[in-house]
């Protein structure tokens, strides 16, 4: 059988699928993530909303009817001021952990939220803007860990300040009057050290810390040595252990030079740089300690306290060992291990070293 399509029948066709796709775009607008609501007129009447916008703001009357009305709490809190701005100058804005205080009805308690949001301006075809186009997330969650998170990190911190300076205490109790007064203070210096360097790693809640910011801490005790150090390198983050260890290295390698190296002398200074090394396989990150003009210096005969320090801290937590040479201008420490191993930045910085050390 031949079936002869007029135009009333394609019409009706037409219309159809326009009803279809019409439904799909509201089924896919309907399931957005986010939360999304179309906006229209300088009253910012609600045209459109989807489940993500209805489940923030709460079950209420939106469709025909200007967000001020829908939303009365919001008043003061600078959102409509914003939904004008937008309107008039057709320019975006975008918001960012911005709060919101709700109350669903007036006998619910108030309620506070953290939204990211964008306010777009929607654009007629002859650029003439005839609403706003609202999408966001609501984050409150991310930014209650953060608080929460802060507090911890402080808590955190104010603990190892206490347990720092208690065993200071110790120390200088049990050392006071034996004689031992050099040891004392060096053991006093080697806490300070840790000390800086934990209060870097607070900074960041115990993630990472610039290396330069580190080295940079470890030598504060020796700024009166103004023009002996010459310090360079890129921005390069450590972890908390990492951190920690390296700070507490330089503070015995600048400990050594000023009494017996580099700084013990008139002319002599240090240059301390790091560096990302780029070869086959894995870049490599490079410290220097390189001590100039200093006194000559010969391989002891047994190492210190401070040289085990520092080749069992560096090897635990960079997995390598760093070279010490000693040369007639002074002493060097160097240290190479690929940038891999600097990626560990959740560990504990109060970790146990690797039982192999």
């Amino acid at each position: 059988m031949l079936v002869v399509c007029n135009d009333v029948t394609k019409e009706h066709l037409a219309v159809e699928a326009l009803k279809n796709q019409t439904a799909r775009l509201q089924q896919l607008f309907e399931q957005t993530p986010g939360f999304t609501a179309v906006l229209r007129g300088p009253d910012h009447v609600f045209e459109m909303t989807n489940s993500a916008y209805r489940q923030l703001i709460g079950p209420r009357d939106y469709i025909g009817r200007p967000v001020r009305e829908v939303v009365p709490e919001a008043a003061g809190q600078g959102f409509f001021e914003l939904l004008d701005g937008v309107y008039q100058s057709g320019s975006a804005h975008v918001g960012t952990r911005v709060p919101l205080v709700l109350r669903f009805d007036e006998h619910a308690p108030e309620k506070e939220t953290f939204l990211d949001f964008v306010y777009q301006p929607i654009h007629d075809f002859d650029g003439t803007v005839s609403g706003v186009f609202v999408q966001g997330a609501d984050v409150a969650e991310h930014v209650n860990s953060e608080k929460r998170l802060r507090l911890l990190n402080d808590e955190l911190k104010h603990r190892v300040k206490n347990t720092l300076a208690m065993v200071s205490a110790i120390a200088s109790q049990t050392l006071r009057g034996t004689g031992r007064d050099d040891a004392l203070r060096a053991f006093q210096a080697r806490l300070s050290a840790f000390a800086k360097a934990h209060d870097i790693l607070t900074a960041n809640a115990w993630a990472t810390a610039d290396i330069g910011v580190v080295v940079e801490n470890a030598l504060g005790p020796h700024e009166d040595r103004v023009g002996r150090f010459v310090v360079s390198g890129p921005p390069i983050m450590l972890g908390a252990k990492q951190s920690l260890s390296m700070a507490l290295a330089v503070h015995e390698l600048a400990t050594n030079a000023a009494k017996y190296g580099a700084l013990s002398v008139e002319l002599g200074h240090v240059v301390v740089t790091w560096e990302t090394v780029i070869e086959i396989g894995d870049p490599i990150f490079r410290f220097s300690w390189v001590e100039v003009d200093g006194p000559p210096v010969a391989v002891p005969n047994s190492k210190g306290f401070g040289s085990q320090l520092i080749e069992r801290l560096l090897h635990a937590d960079f997995g390598a060992s760093p070279t010490i040479t000693y040369s007639e201008r002074g002493l060097t420490c160097t240290l190479e291990t690929p940038m891999s191993k600097l990626d560990n930045v959740l560990s504990s910085p109060f970790g146990e070293a690797d039982p192999k050390d």
